[in-house]
């Protein structure tokens, strides 16, 4: 499988941006998940869905990744990913 880098900021290569890509999703609140584990393990899965979606659009790269996370201990965790979809040159 095609090898997707994944940044928070630029990376020093040649590249045409091909468009914005965002992710949105929601997942039951996990009670006493204090350390983070739950939401850890779900956006590591996230990503990997985010680097499908590259593959689909025939990306090398997604870059400027951001991640906002709500928590709603009465209702659910929300989970929105951003970023800019990159081709190498």
């Amino acid at each position: 499988m095609k090898e997707i880098i994944v940044s928070t900021g630029d990376i020093k290569q040649n590249y045409q941006v091909l468009k914005p890509v965002f992710l949105y999703h929601t997942v039951k609140y996990v009670k006493n998940d204090y350390r983070g584990i739950e939401v850890e393990r779900t956006l590591d899965k996230l990503i990997e869905k985010f680097k499908d979606k590259a593959i689909e659009f025939n990306g090398d790269a997604i870059l400027f990744l951001k991640v906002d996370i709500k928590s709603k201990p009465e209702d659910n965790n929300q989970f929105f990913i951003s970023g800019t979809l990159v081709k190498f040159k």
